[in-house]
C-alpha cells in the first residue's frame, strides 16, 4: 500500500494517466517507484520514490522479542504473541543496541512453552539477535531448544559460548553430539552479533555478520521443542550478561554469506505488493 503520494504543483494533478508501478524487496525494505504519466506531453513526467522499511521474512518468525520495557521490570513480550514465563530476569536500561533495554540474566532465564509454531522439521530456520557477556572461561547458554515431551537434557539444541569463550552451537541427541560448531573467542563487555541459519541442510554460524563455521549433518527436525532463554536448560549453564532484539525464524534461512550486521531493531512488517 502507498501512502501519503503527493503531487507538486497541484495543477499538474488533474493531467495524469494512470502510474506506473514497480516494487522490489531488499533484506530490510521495500521500495515503490511511481512514476506518473502526463496527458500533456509538454509537462515533465513526475515520479516519487517511497521506501517503507519491512522484513520480507516477517510473516516467518516465530518469536521476536526486543527485550525493551520499563527498568527492572520482569514483563517481557514476544510480539508474535506466546506466552513468555520469566524467573529472575529482568528489563535493564544499563546498556542495550537498540530501544534503550535489553534482558539482563544473571542465573536467570525465562521460558518460551512448546507451541506448534517451533516445530522446524525439515524446513531452513535463522535464530538470531545481540548478546553481552559479562564473564570469562566458563561455557554458558543463552538459547535452547528443548523437546518437551521428553524435557531432557539429551534432546536440545544449545547456543552459547564453550569454555575457550567462543560462540558455539551445539545439537545433542540420547546418542550424543550431533553437531558442534564454534569460531573466534567472544569479546567480553562488548554487543556481539550472532546468526544460526539452516539453508538447504547446511548449518551456518555468523558472528557479527562474518561466517565462522558451518557444517552438513543428519538433518535434525526439532519438533516438539519448548524455547529456554538465558540458559541451556533451567537448572543449569545460565548467560551472565544481556540479550537485545532475540529472533527466531522458521521457513527462511536468512543469510548463507557474510552480511553486514543490522543497524536498526528488528522490524515488524512484512513486505507486501
Amino acid at each position: 500500500m502507498i501512502t501519503n503520494l503527493n503531487l507538486y504543483p497541484e495543477a499538474l494533478q488533474t493531467n495524469l494517466r494512470s502510474p506506473d508501478i514497480t516494487f522490489s524487496v531488499s533484506d530490510e525494505s521495500a521500495t515503490f517507484t511511481v512514476s506518473e504519466n502526463l496527458i500533456n506531453p509538454e509537462h515533465w513526467a513526475y515520479s516519487n520514490i517511497v521506501t517503507i522499511p519491512c522484513d520480507p521474512y516477517w510473516d516467518n518468525v516465530v518469536l521476536a522479542m526486543h527485550m525493551d520495557g520499563v527498568d527492572n521490570s520482569s514483563t517481557f513480550i514476544d510480539e508474535k504473541g506466546h506466552t513468555v514465563l520469566v524467573y529472575g530476569a529482568t528489563v535493564s536500561s544499563a546498556r542495550s543496541v537498540f530501544g534503550g533495554a535489553s534482558g539482563l540474566f544473571d542465573g536467570t532465564y525465562m521460558l518460551v512453552p512448546y507451541s506448534p509454531d517451533f516445530n522446524i522439521g525439515t524446513q531452513d530456520f535463522t535464530i538470531d539477535g545481540w548478546i553481552y557477556s559479562t564473564t570469562t572461561g566458563t561455557g554458558l547458554n543463552f538459547f535452547s531448544l528443548i523437546d518437551s515431551t521428553s524435557d531432557s537434557w539429551v534432546d536440545r539444541l544449545n547456543i552459547g559460548k564453550n569454555n575457550s569463550d567462543q560462540l558455539q552451537v551445539g545439537i545433542y541427541n540420547s546418542a550424543g553430539s550431533l553437531l558442534n560448531l564454534h569460531g573466534s573467542a567472544l569479546p567480553g563487555n562488548q554487543w556481539v552479533h550472532f546468526e544460526f541459519t539452516r539453508a538447504g541442510g547446511i548449518y551456518y554460524l555468523f558472528q557479527d555478520g562474518v561466517l565462522i563455521d558451518s557444517a552438513t549433518p543428519a538433518l535434525i527436525t526439532h519438533d516438539n521443542s519448548g524455547i529456554t532463554i538465558g540458559a541451556a536448560y533451567p537448572t543449569s549453564s545460565w548467560w551472565r550478561g544481556n540479550i537485545d532484539d532475540l529472533r527466531f525464524t522458521i521457513g527462511a534461512a536468512r543469510h548463507t554469506s557474510n552480511f553486514p550486521v543490522p543497524t536498526q531493531a528488528f522490524l515488524e512488517r512484512a513486505c507486501t505488493t
